[in-house]
């Protein structure tokens, strides 16, 4: 198993954090290893929602169709992935700390399947290397002053 867990405070509230997190295409804004993000089906911020999620990973690409598992609005929101060769889990949790500020901590697992769990100990380092950059990109997005969900936004 690989894991990796960031916390970062974030200058907006809970609720507009949890808004803008609950909707999956906002890993593309700010994780640099995730190539696209659709949303596949269901409505974002909820366990009907479903997104197709393209990762790069040591030069190759590799689909990963993620689904909401849980939502607890304003609290948390966890997505889970599962391939023939791997199952992903990343969970984000915000808490109010002060007026209008927030703490996220996203906690992300990733468990490697059949013969490939072989290289876990090296894929460690890796998926390490990959959740700091995740954290450095989200640490970013989240200080920027306008906090929209992605599918906020008026294309113009």
């Amino acid at each position: 198993m690989a894991r990796y867990t960031g916390t970062i405070e974030a200058p907006h509230s809970a609720e507009a954090v949890w808004s803008y997190l609950a909707d999956l295409r906002s890993v593309g804004e700010w994780d640099p290893s995730v190539e696209s993000v659709e949303l596949t089906g269901g409505e974002p911020r909820s366990e009907s929602a479903r997104y197709e999620l393209e990762v790069s990973f040591r030069g190759r690409s590799i689909s990963l169709p993620y689904r909401v598992v849980e939502v607890d609005r304003p609290r948390r929101v966890v997505f889970a992935a599962e391939t023939d060769s791997v199952s992903a889990r990343d969970e984000a949790r915000i808490e109010p700390v002060g007026a209008g500020h927030s703490r996220v901590t996203w906690d992300a697992d990733l468990r490697l399947k059949g013969f490939r769990k072989l290289f876990e100990l090296p894929f460690r380092a890796l998926f390490a290397q990959l959740g700091q950059n995740a954290e450095r990109g989200l640490d970013q997005r989240l200080h920027e002053p306008a906090l929209e969900a992605p599918s906020q936004r008026v294309a113009g």
